[in-house]
């Protein structure tokens, strides 16, 4: 099972722009977030963060989406506010091209972010779009994720504050979706201490944490197998 992870705008564009954020900034930040939560249970390539896939596509370009079993592209929304960022239409949604028949995983990965806290704007079928277009011609499913308003200032203010939290709702919706287990044993210090910060305490500071673990590991101190069990469910001394 492979998946690819597409950024949206960047190359010059900077897409939607609210609350003193740029789109473009902003799904960079939560591609390279999520494929470092992803990568512990499924392949995952990332597009070249320095293009703009739909500029590269519509150049004559070429990309062989065939290669993926499922494509993510990410963007934040945007509606009209004014200039404090009081956008008037808030929310998460998620586009497909408007044939597709399972929607399991644009349900999953909804359904995980409305739980943090975004209005649930559903699942949007689509036929306009250039990237779904071009992935719905080579048989691959698509999802555009719509992850918030970025010129909404309560949108901004949950995706900054539970920031960490959404990234782990999209990772479990699409593994969840793609019917992936996510059973397979946390071993590195970074997806152990990723875990502990997400179900068991706060971690103030993380990278001290990580190298204190890693070391921990290296020598084969109770430290980091106690920490091992714990976030893998192993029984036992």
């Amino acid at each position: 099972m492979k998946i690819l992870l597409v950024a949206g705008h960047g190359e010059g564009d900077a897409g939607a722009c609210g609350c003193g954020y740029y789109e473009a900034d902003l799904t960079r930040e939560v591609a390279e977030q999520l494929k470092r939560r992803l990568e512990a249970y499924i392949t995952v390539d990332v597009f070249d963060v320095k293009k703009n896939l739909y500029k590269y596509l519509s150049s004559g370009k070429q990309f062989n989406f065939a290669s993926y079993d499922y494509v993510l592209e990410i963007h934040f929304n945007a509606a009209v506010s004014d200039e404090k960022g009081d956008g008037k239409t808030t929310g998460t949604e998620i586009l497909v091209h408007n044939t597709t028949d399972s929607r399991r995983v644009e349900e999953k990965i909804i359904s995980n972010l409305a739980a943090v806290g975004f209005t649930n704007r559903g699942i949007k079928g689509r036929n306009n779009l250039f990237v779904m277009n071009v992935c719905k011609k080579q048989k691959v499913a698509y999802g555009l994720l719509e992850v918030c308003f970025i010129d909404d200032r309560d949108d901004m203010n949950l995706y900054q504050t539970r920031k960490e939290d959404i990234i782990r709702g999209i990772a479990g919706g699409l593994l969840e979706g793609l019917g992936i287990g996510c059973n397979k044993q946390l071993e590195t210090a970074n997806d152990i201490t990723w875990e502990l910060n997400h179900t068991y305490f706060q971690i103030t500071e993380t990278e001290r944490f990580v190298t204190a673990l890693e070391e921990a590991k290296q020598c084969g101190s109770p430290l980091y197998w106690g920490y091992y069990k714990l976030v893998n469910k192993v029984k036992g001394r």
